[in-house]
């Protein structure tokens, strides 16, 4: 069976509870009315808000009273917070990625003859490459007809009935087909008018709300992506008059986000992940059955976890989820939460942190 959550009370319990306003915003779940956000919301935003990655791995364990969209609201704290971090995004290594692009496109997926089964074909890749690519304005280009990797890297890409060649210094006007701008024009970043009044004092960089970032990852609900978008979606901020769904300011990508995208979703239901990803400073597991994957998957050897649980999950895949935590009690042990973080917790609410050791 799982251990018993560990309860985390700050001592300085004089401390500001909450950086959301208790005026001007207010939450509404379903077809309920709107009511003022609770106490529960408000912690498990800034509990994400807080969470910095620190020299050991470290797995949280955040146990609910009942199911709730409390992943998604942790998600949305890590996203306030990696807006204020100045190396929060995409930018460093991209014109790599695209080079990796170009190479899988030209000497695996141009040729292939499946569209597209990565699992049967146990390529190694986790997805189809086109080998277009499109500028931020816009333009469609290509597909890629050749890369060089000498003294200055470049990508050879089709243009009409010609070629043009695409250089270091002018990758960030680049991006890959179907994915998130690395970044994109100012006039079309993210708006900060809604996550500035879910935290007031939110320190936001100018260029983080134009640029994607993919070091934090959602590991969604084991029914799959659309059940767990669909759960967010019922939960909306209203601000000024304006109401805001929670799927939506995730900005996860294929869930309504126009542009930029600051998460990743990874489908516990079929393995599959919405995107390819650099490393993932940070993974958030809604359930038992997406902690359980989390934990076993190579890709997240290195990642923070935050694992939310709700009390009602059946026996067998607590007791199963239980001895893999069990397990790791040999290269792990309980530590305190974020230094920064001091809030008491909000009644139902139960956590664990555990640190690996040395």
């Amino acid at each position: 069976m799982i251990a018993k959550p560990v309860s985390h009370h700050a001592a300085n319990t004089s401390a500001d509870t909450s950086h959301i306003p208790a005026e001007g915003l207010r939450i509404r779940v379903g077809s309920s009315d709107s009511t003022s956000v609770p106490a529960w919301v408000r912690w498990l935003v800034d509990f994400g808000r807080s969470w910095e990655c620190a020299d050991r791995r470290r797995v949280a364990i955040i146990s609910m009273p009942c199911d709730s969209a409390a992943a998604g609201l942790l998600t949305l704290g890590c996203l306030l917070g990696d807006l204020e971090r100045p190396k929060a995004s995409d930018v460093e290594g991209h014109f790599d990625s695209l080079i990796r692009y170009a190479r899988q496109y030209l000497s695996a997926c141009k040729d292939c003859p499946t569209r597209c089964q990565p699992k049967d074909r146990r390529c190694g890749y986790a997805s189809e490459a086109t080998g277009k690519l499109r500028h931020r304005s816009g333009k469609l280009l290509g597909p890629v007809v050749d890369f060089r990797e000498s003294v200055e890297t470049t990508i050879t890409l089709r243009t009409g009935s010609g070629t043009t060649c695409l250089h270091p210094a002018a990758g960030m006007d680049y991006h890959v087909h179907q994915q998130p701008p690395v970044e994109t024009l100012s006039s079309s970043g993210l708006d900060l008018t809604s996550y500035a009044a879910l935290v007031p004092a939110l320190s936001a960089l100018p260029e983080n709300l134009r640029r994607s970032y993919s070091g934090i990852c959602l590991a969604g609900r084991a029914a799959g992506a659309d059940p767990t978008r669909n759960w967010y979606s019922a939960v909306r901020f209203e601000i000024n008059g304006n109401q805001y769904a929670l799927s939506e300011l995730l900005t996860i990508a294929g869930w309504g986000a126009k542009g930029v995208s600051r998460a990743t979703f990874f489908n516990t239901r079929n393995d599959q992940f919405d995107r390819p990803r650099s490393f993932t400073r940070l993974v958030i597991a809604d359930g038992d059955a997406a902690l359980e994957k989390v934990l076993a998957r190579k890709e997240f050897d290195r990642s923070d976890v935050i694992g939310v649980l709700h009390r009602t999950a059946p026996d067998d895949a607590a007791r199963a989820l239980g001895e893999r935590l069990n397990a790791m009690g040999q290269w792990y042990e309980t530590v305190a939460p974020p230094p920064d973080f001091e809030q008491t917790l909000p009644r139902g609410i139960a956590t664990r942190i555990l640190g690996r050791r040395g």
